[in-house]
């Protein structure tokens, strides 16, 4: 017990004088927890992605699937490797954005960078047009990686653009494929 109190009470003298940084701050006026920019930046993506996944140090991606344990609400994540997420990313039918926040890392720079890589370039191969990767951090996330889906001209092949301009929305003939389809 006294642990906890001497814990209790250094939180309180430190909270006072760290006040302005950039992290945390006992309160603000909407009530909430300071964040740098950047986090504030992630946390906004995560909340517009189409999908949020977390990527393990042992490489493999947690979707949100697992066992729950509801009396001592903990969650027990099922881990895939991603060659058996294939079908899965595959079959999504909104992929505009895709939010992956790598954990806690202790990977030197060659070799995140190698994840890195490998996270791009599968969820580009699942036909994402917009990928970011986050780092997970005890204060917050961190960007690693934003990357939109090339357009089929760079990909060496000629045709519309990957993504709907604004413009192209606001107009009146709107492909219909599945309503096409139906009728034939």
């Amino acid at each position: 017990m006294p642990r906890i109190l001497i814990g209790c009470l250094a939180l309180v003298l430190f909270l006072p004088a760290h006040a302005d940084d950039d992290f945390i701050s006992p309160s603000e006026p909407n009530g909430g927890a300071r964040f740098s920019e950047e986090t504030r930046r992630a946390f906004d993506l995560e909340s517009k992605a189409d999908f949020v996944a977390w990527y393990s140090t042992d490489g493999k991606l947690d979707i949100g699937v697992g066992r729950a344990d509801k009396e001592r609400n903990i969650h027990y994540p099922i881990r895939f490797a991603l060659d058996e997420l294939e079908g899965f990313f595959d079959d999504q039918r909104h992929k505009g954005l895709i939010v992956v926040t790598v954990a806690k890392h202790v990977w030197a720079d060659d070799e995140l960078n190698e994840h890195l890589e490998r996270l791009r370039d599968y969820f580009i191969a699942r036909g994402y047009e917009r990928i970011v990767i986050e780092q997970a951090y005890a204060s917050g996330r961190g960007i690693h990686l934003e990357h939109p889906k090339p357009k089929p001209a760079e990909q060496g092949g000629a045709g519309e653009p990957a993504t709907r301009t604004e413009s192209d929305s606001e107009g009146g003939d709107k492909p219909q494929p599945e309503s096409k389809e139906r009728s034939q």
